[in-house]
């Protein structure tokens, strides 16, 4: 089957959550400090970081000394530079989403990376740009977190340390909140990071009391860019943040025989014979792996998907493939896509 990228939901509840949910987000996101001003960013670096001193940030790889205030710091994982800017930081080099790839800055932080005159530095399957690193001149070099960017960071911690003070995050370390305390605390900026959990717990709050949770577990069906299906590991990413606001998903783990894929086990490789099987969840997020593959509209015509029950039944919703993994500004998007699909 070869599936269209097209992202156009012809489900009308689906084309009212995706076009109305940015409304929604974008006040959320105000109100939570995700998205502020490049002029709000600069005032945010410097209030977060004036308290803080030269210490010692205890990592995977031993005891780090950080500066005080770092100026120039190169983040090494796209998905960790959205949490960085997040906490005040004056990132001036980031590598692409994907290695060997090209990348746009995320819409949730195009405009602090403008002002920081952020750098795209070049990755490849075998390792970083260590002179495009060195070249940027950083004080303070993060990396780490899920996949291939972790082992990248382990490989070339001994020349990575000689540039700048190296903070590796773990692999094991999933959560944007893990990885946002491991960052907060390298940057000085725990008490920018106590702000932004208030506002996410806060709006959680907001959300639970102003939802109907479906009942039952939700399903999350996962396609890569050949339209291959996987399931999403309820330990990781997104099926286990929205436990927080009552969504309970499906036990993909427990299923025996299917194959762990993706980023520490993140995706289930789902065999065609038993879609059926997998996806019998009466409520189904559907989303692409790296990229944005498609939508409920085009499986309702699938032969292979049109008999799921979520999707005869109207129940499937699209979300954008970067929900899969969110960080911080990520997830209270997504929050409040769910706070508009199951409002109430």
């Amino acid at each position: 089957m070869r599936l269209s990228s097209s992202r156009v939901y012809r489900r009308s509840l689906q084309v009212v959550a995706v076009v109305s949910a940015a409304a929604l987000v974008t006040a959320a996101c105000s109100d939570s400090g995700g998205d502020s001003s490049p002029s709000e960013s600069s005032t945010t670096a410097s209030s977060t970081t004036a308290s803080a001193a030269p210490h010692a940030v205890d990592t995977e790889m031993g005891s780090v000394e950080v500066p005080a205030k770092p100026k120039r710091v190169v983040v090494l994982g796209y998905r960790l530079t959205g949490l960085a800017f997040d906490l005040g930081a004056h990132v001036k080099g980031t590598i692409p989403e994907m290695a060997g790839g090209s990348s746009d800055p995320s819409q949730a932080w195009s405009d602090a990376a403008a002002q920081e005159g952020t750098t795209f530095l070049p990755w490849f399957v075998d390792g970083f740009d260590i002179a495009g690193i060195k070249a940027l001149d950083p004080d303070l070099i993060i990396g780490g977190g899920p996949g291939l960017e972790h082992e990248h960071a382990v490989q070339a911690y001994p020349e990575l340390k000689q540039i700048a003070p190296t903070v590796v995050i773990g692999e094991d370390e999933t959560s944007w909140k893990d990885q946002a305390e491991i960052m907060a605390d390298a940057l000085g900026a725990k008490k920018k990071l106590k702000e932004m959990t208030g506002n996410y717990d806060e709006f959680v709050d907001s959300i639970r009391e102003n939802i109907n949770a479906p009942e039952g577990d939700v399903g999350y069906l996962v396609f890569d860019a050949e339209g291959r299906p996987y399931a999403a590991n309820e330990k990781f990413g997104l099926p286990a943040e929205l436990t927080d606001i009552g969504l309970e998903p499906a036990k993909y783990s427990q299923i025996p025989g299917l194959q762990t894929a993706g980023v520490n086990g993140e995706l289930l490789a789902v065999p065609p014979e038993r879609i059926e099987e997998v996806f019998d969840q009466d409520n189904l997020f559907v989303l692409g792996y790296g990229r944005d593959v498609v939508n409920p509209g085009e499986l309702s015509r699938d032969p292979q998907y049109a008999d799921l029950p979520a999707i005869k039944n109207f129940r499937a919703f699209g979300l954008d493939y970067w929900s899969l993994s969110p960080g911080y500004d990520e997830i209270m998007k997504t929050l409040g896509t769910m706070q508009l699909l199951f409002a109430k």
